[in-house]
């Protein structure tokens, strides 16, 4: 039965690639290059500089670039998710201001972020920071309220510490929904790469990609555009991994005491 729990995603990639293999055929390769091409293409990549870097290459830099963003945004969110939990004072205004910065697309913000930051990597790492913290936020101040009231009572009542409850139940009883908002952040983290590597860069796959879309050079886009998929598809599983060795399914129980 093991074997065919990947049935289904194996047919779907054989239907992909065969779709995609006949619709190259029938286009010129400019505008389609086949899946062979692009995985030749991206073997070849793997050893020869691609302007400044190899694949592999690009891969740590935008990897290094979407990790520091992404740390910094979810550590910051987490903590303005708490407070807007504990402070009803603060709570409206703060939730104001995410509402305001909430349908800005992180790319709007570049010139803002060069001027700021001039043109090193502090920019890039703060353009990633905005499109995850703002909206990892709103998903911690709905995970600290996630606790049932009778079960906070009855831990105050048994004597337990403020520091205790947040850490021992409230905390606890939040990373599943703390869980879910690091998969969407992760994805966010990655499509705000590619604006990202737009700041003065001259490296990375979103630069890759876009140093390749002004050459006309389609095989290299494609291989751009696959590798960042294939990263945020293993950096998303190790999440659900996460997930599933930390909170065992204890977490969600603690929530319906």
């Amino acid at each position: 039965m093991g074997g065919w729990h990947f049935a289904p995603f194996v047919l779907g990639l054989v239907l992909v690639l065969a779709f995609w293999a006949g619709m190259a055929s029938v286009l010129p390769p400019e505008l389609l290059p086949g899946p062979t091409a692009v995985v030749a293409k991206g073997a070849q990549l793997m050893t020869e500089e691609y302007v400044s870097a190899t694949l592999p290459g690009h891969v740590l830099i935008s990897l290094y670039r979407v990790m520091m963003g992404f740390t910094l945004g979810v550590v910051v969110a987490i903590v303005l998710g708490y407070i807007i939990f504990i402070s009803p004072r603060l709570r409206g205004w703060v939730e104001f201001v995410l509402a305001m910065l909430l349908p800005l697309p992180p790319f709007t913000l570049i010139a803002v972020f060069i001027i700021w930051f001039g043109l090193g990597e502090a920019p890039k790492i703060a353009l990633i920071f905005f499109g995850v913290f703002s909206r990892m936020a709103i998903y911690a101040a709905a995970a600290f309220r996630a606790l049932p009231d009778a079960l906070h009572d009855a831990a105050r009542a048994l004597g337990a510490s403020p520091v205790q409850i947040f850490l021992r139940i409230r905390l606890m009883a939040a990373l599943p929904d703390l869980f879910v908002g690091l998969r969407i952040m992760l994805a966010l983290a990655w499509t705000s790469v590619m604006g990202a590597e737009l700041i003065a860069a001259g490296e990375g796959v979103g630069w890759m990609i876009w140093t390749a879309a002004r050459n006309l050079q389609t095989d290299v886009i494609f291989v751009g555009v696959l590798t960042i998929a294939a990263m945020g598809a293993i950096m998303d599983a190790i999440v659900v991994w996460l997930t599933k060795a930390v909170t065992g399914g204890w977490a969600t129980r603690l929530r319906g005491a």
